[in-house]
């Protein structure tokens, strides 16, 4: 074969050296190059080795950058295995290595091989967070917005991730006023931004607003949740955005690309009551303490004033027995029987007929006689209604990764035995998320969830008599929990050799209750099925163009039954309430997302969309009473209708939004966001409205005057104004008049008027701005500061109405409210010496509340709203209570101050001075207003230790200053004389005699006794600290996991709410944003968990 060369043609234009020229470049060329060679050759080189891996979970970090600090020229990348080789000089000393995501870090060059942990950066300007429909580089971020990752919540036993939130971020506050297993916590973000409205915030999962169960979405399927607070964050959620949004977002893929990757965890754990009871007074005091109160009756009637202190210890005694009707002492022999005169002696022999136990002295002692209890080990009733719970939960998860798809697969079952008898809950999880690139301009994505749940519980927490929690807390410590033989103590049996329940109706405490008993004959069951199904079509039909078609559906099914046993209780002919539900929710999306970058230095990105929002729910109930034979928990078997209803509410909302964001330089960010919602809550003339918000950001660091300020590593300073909405209100029909069909007259139909519509109510309206600084330190120090003010408008009170209407009021937009204050977030790198790093995280917020109006009619007077007021200037949850000014030493009267203005005429304990203005008449005192229940300041704070392959990981949070107002220590400090209420021990402080100083008014229960009169008595100071989890986890070494055939293992060992610090036992000051403390109820658990982790 012939091959033919390209002929080369000298171009007339060239240039010419001569050739004595060109030798003598070409040999200096040669002497240069030779040179080099020998200065390398003299100077040795070293070859430096390691592996770069995540200090979480120790998995190889794909690429990481490792630098020479020395030789800035020489760097190389890590393998897929997080391996690297890079040859250097031997004077280089030093390794910088850094990657996306993660904090840079130095290192030095030690001979052996390297093994380097870089922590995750939270606060990486790289860092990618979700954002309102869609994600955004942290760095270009305009909003306030926090945000919670999966790895942080794989790390808590929980069932409902809600309550991961506690102390997590500034600006959230969390109650957790249920420990019953699958509760969910109750969130306010900056503040309470209505008064009759919701306060609650929005919650959007996978893009779509949510209205299901967070607890049906089991916690390791989650990926990240990211809290909104201000307008640039939450304006596109638009008129349900005023009270701040929480973004759930799932697992999308796992594992590494081109092969299939699972996980297998396992948890096993117990629970107990994780706050104690307030302190009781003990069965061998509580006959004393009852003694004196009824001796002081006596005492300061002045009918008895002519009494001896024996007749009247004598009659103390018998009444105080007369009253409680128990007696639990062994050993008496005395009883009280009348003499010749018909008076009452304490003399000895055994019972007859008219004699009473000689349990007291005339003096209030007990009878010497006594050598202990007939039924002591009957008396506890906490341990007989509270056990220790368990908690198992297993999940399997994993995916495949390609270039073209991302998968996530997951089972999760869950079993919680509940630290109440007869509690507990069981979840099943199924959840598949797969995304498909058909072509590369071109992806098919579907997000489906299943849920069932079955809940079972006490069947009343929120009254009294049914109420165990209650019932343990406030019964008298002389009542068994079964019937025994008054004499011997003997337990009485039944005709099969059971213990019987004492439900008796002599006993003064609720009678006719036993809540052990009714824990068992009674039953509290709910079941549901929900279905969360995604699904979204992406096209990119050019670069940067983005258009997306997003359907969202949720379906819930429940049903739950509530039967009532038909031997005790509240409804002793037996009684079964049926209920069942359904509710979907229906979303379409459409979005069209471009980006676009102009030079190096101007980036675009726009959006427009339009959604569709449709919600339905239906109701039925039926309830029948009189169980016919055995218990079968089915209408059927009940005899007689009580109750049959039904109800089916929808609901629509039609939205038009769109955003702007501009990047110049990644200096200075610009943002605006509108939408524009339709709402059939309201009347057509009122229900569009228009949404929007501004923001702009100046990242301060990336200016060239900082360019030589090195430990600077972050400093950004961003602003944001605009207007949100909540139409959280009551119903879906607020503008429409309502009527109440179940009005009747016997048999003839009837009707009436249930509320008056208003078709110019509209949503309230909350305007908000916000002012932060971001900052970075020395590479080791990161936090905002942040400034916040929201003002809500428009909101909904009752405007009164003429009686002739037949309707009290009507609502109307009327009120305004503002929130304000600040927020501090600190994060630092304290400690990094070889495998040991120590890192800490704290967060504060101050938050300020106030009334700014009020309807007309109150706006002088106010509205009393328990032992709230609302008035102009003051904050919703500011007290407004009798002011309590201690005892009266001369005869241990409780004094308050006294009504000048209602009773003008009144003369106070003295003509002149202080005391003037003192009162004991309880009825005609004053009240004043005395501190809120909204802290000065609340948060939280974390550290993190990691040591080679260990990880322990601390989260508290904290409240300080406001008060709680502690109702039920109140309860427990009553003049109670017949209900046999148990007492605190402080009673035992009360005023005894003339003189005495405290702050206990005497025991007594006169017609004029205020004692426990709902006063500033009773307030305490809410600050708390709870330590919230713990968690210490282990990964096993990566040879072991080789050997074993698997891909890694951890260990982890957890527990949730440890620790609680109060000024008073019992109390829990974060249960409740009215602080108030009235009734005892399912209080938060105590768990302690293990749980296994192995990857394949």
């Amino acid at each position: 074969m012939r091959s033919t060369l390209p002929v080369v043609r000298s171009h007339p234009f060239h240039l010419s050296y001569p050739k004595t020229q060109m030798k003598k470049s070409l040999l200096l060329l040669l002497f240069l190059t030779l040179s080099i060679g020998v200065a390398w050759a003299q100077k040795k080189q070293i070859t430096v080795k390691g592996i770069v891996l995540a200090v979480e979970d120790k998995e190889p970090i794909v690429p990481a950058s490792i630098q020479s600090v020395d030789y800035p020229n020489i760097g190389t990348l890590t393998d897929p295995k997080g391996r690297f080789t890079l040859h250097l000089p031997e004077g280089a000393r030093t390794l910088r290595v850094s990657s996306v995501g993660y904090a840079s870090k130095v290192v030095t060059i030690t001979g052996k091989e390297l093994r380097i942990l870089l922590d995750n950066d939270e606060q990486s300007i790289d860092k990618v967070v979700i954002v309102a429909y869609g994600t955004q580089k942290k760095q270009s971020l305009v909003g306030a917005q926090a945000s919670i990752s999966g790895k942080q919540l794989a790390a808590r036993p929980i069932s409902n991730a809600s309550n991961a939130l506690a102390g997590a971020a500034a600006g959230v506050q969390v109650t957790t006023s249920s420990g019953q297993p699958g509760s969910e916590a109750d969130i306010r973000i900056r503040g309470f931004g209505s008064v009759n409205a919701s306060s609650a915030p929005l919650y959007v999962v996978d893009g779509a607003v949510y209205t299901g169960r967070i607890s049906d979405i089991a916690q390791q399927d989650i990926a990240d949740i990211s809290v909104l607070k201000d307008a640039a964050a939450t304006a596109l959620y638009g008129s349900s955005a005023g009270n701040g949004v929480i973004l759930i977002t799932t697992k999308r893929n796992a594992g590494q690309a081109g092969q299939p990757h699972f996980t297998f965890s396992t948890s096993q754990g117990f629970s107990v009551r994780g706050l104690p009871e307030y302190d009781k007074i003990g069965t061998m005091d509580h006959y004393k303490v009852r003694w004196q109160q009824w001796y002081n009756t006596l005492r300061y009637n002045e009918r008895n004033k002519n009494k001896t202190d024996e007749e009247l210890g004598t009659i103390a005694a018998l009444q105080t027995y007369q009253a409680l009707k128990y007696n639990p002492y062994s050993g008496i022999d005395s009883y009280y029987r009348k003499d010749a005169n018909g008076v009452y002696q304490l003399s000895k022999g055994g019972p007859a007929k008219g004699a009473y136990p000689g349990i007291l002295l005339p003096t209030g002692e007990l009878n010497p006689e006594i050598n202990g209890l007939l039924y002591g080990d009957d008396l506890d009733w906490y341990n007989a209604f509270y056990r220790t719970g368990h908690r198992g939960e297993y999940t399997l998860s994993g995916g495949l990764r390609t270039d073209k798809l991302q998968s996530y697969l997951s089972l999760n079952y869950l079993n919680e035995r509940g630290f109440m008898i007869e509690s507990g809950y069981k979840r099943y999880n199924l959840r598949a998320n797969l995304s498909y690139d058909i072509r590369p301009w071109l992806t098919l994505g579907t997000n489906i969830g299943l849920t069932h749940t079955r809940s079972e519980g006490p069947r009343s927490l929120g009254g009294a008599s049914a109420n165990g929690a209650h019932f343990s807390q406030t019964v008298a410590p002389i009542y068994p929990i079964h019937v025994h033989d008054p004499l011997t103590g003997a337990y009485v049996l039944d005709d099969r050799g059971n213990r019987i329940y004492d439900h008796s109706v002599t006993r003064p405490y609720r009678k006719n209750y036993n809540t052990i008993e009714l824990a068992y004959l009674d039953h509290n069951e709910s079941l549901r099925d929900a279905l969360m199904g995604r699904a979204h079509l992406d096209i990119k039909p050019i670069d940067g163009l983005k258009l997306s078609l997003q359907v969202a559906y949720d379906q819930t099914n429940s049903r739950s039954k509530v039967r009532y046993n038909n031997k005790t209780g509240d409804n002793p002919q037996g009684v079964l309430n049926v209920d069942v539900g359904r509710g979907t929710t229906l979303t379409f999306t459409q979005l069209a997302n471009y980006t676009k970058k102009l030079g190096k230095d101007h980036e675009f990105e726009g959006l427009i969309a339009h959604e569709s929002y449709d919600l339905e729910s239906f109701g039925m109930s039926g309830s029948k009473e009189f169980l016919k034979f055995i218990v079968i928990d089915e209408l059927s078997n009940y005899t007689k209708v009580r109750s049959v209803n039904s109800s089916t509410d929808v609901y629509r909302k039609e939205s038009y939004f769109g955003r702007f964001n501009y990047n110049y330089s990644d200096r200075y960010n610009l943002s605006l966001a509108y939408r524009r919602d339709g709402s059939s809550r309201f009347h057509k003339n009122s229900r569009w409205g228009n949404f929007w918000a501004v923001g702009a950001g100046w990242n301060i660091n990336s200016e060239k005057f900082m360019k030589n300020v090195s430990w600077v590593n972050r400093l950004k300073l961003r602003g944001s104004y605009g207007q949100t909405g909540n139409d959280g209100l009551s119903g879906y029909y607020p503008y429409q008049t309502t009527y109440n069909v179940s009005a009747n007259n016997l048999d003839e139909p009837g009707l009436r008027v249930a509320n008056v519509g208003n078709t110019d109510l509209t949503w309230e309206t909350q305007i908000t701005s916000d002012v932060a600084l971001e900052f970075g330190l020395f590479d080791r120090i990161d936090g905002t500061i942040e400034v916040f003010n929201k003002e809500s408008k428009d909101l909904l009170f009752q405007y009164e109405l003429a009686a002739s209407t037949g309707v009290a009021s009507i609502d109307r937009n009327i009120g305004k409210v503002r929130n304000y204050g600040l927020e501090l977030e600190l994060g630092a790198k304290i400690l990094r010496i070889g495998d040991f790093s120590w890192s800490l995280r704290a967060n504060a917020t101050w938050l300020r509340n106030k009334i700014v109006k009020l309807p007309d009619l109150n706006r002088k007077d106010g509205i009393i709203v328990g032992t709230k007021k609302y008035l102009e200037g003051r904050s919703l949850y500011d007290y407004y209570l009798y002011e309590y000014l201690g005892v009266d030493p001369a005869d241990g009267k409780a004094m308050y101050r006294l009504d000048k203005e209602r009773f003008p005429d009144e003369q106070g304990l003295e003509a002149s001075g202080e005391r003037a203005t003192y009162t004991k008449d309880g009825e005609k005192a004053r009240k004043h207003f005395k501190g809120s229940a909204i802290p000065d300041v609340y948060g939280g704070f974390s550290t993190d230790f990691t040591y080679k392959n260990f990880t322990l990981g601390v989260n508290f949070a904290y409240q300080l200053g406001g008060y709680a107002y502690d109702g039920i220590y109140q309860s427990l400090m009553s003049r109670d004389l017949q209900g046999g209420n148990a007492m605190h021990p402080d009673l035992f402080h009360a005023w005894r005699k003339p003189g005495q100083v405290t702050d206990v008014p005497r025991l007594d229960a006169g017609s004029r006794d205020y004692a426990t009169l709902t006063s500033d008595r009773f307030l305490i100071s809410a600050s708390a600290l709870s330590l919230k989890s713990v968690s210490l986890s282990y990964a096993f070494p990566k040879a072991l996991c080789s050997k074993l055939r698997i891909s890694g293992m951890n260990l982890a060992i957890a527990g949730e709410n440890l620790l609680l610090f109060s000024k008073r036992r019992g109390l829990n000051p974060f249960d409740s944003y009215s602080g108030i403390s009235s009734t005892p109820g399912y209080d938060v658990a105590r768990t302690l968990t293990t749980t296994l982790n192995v990857s394949f």
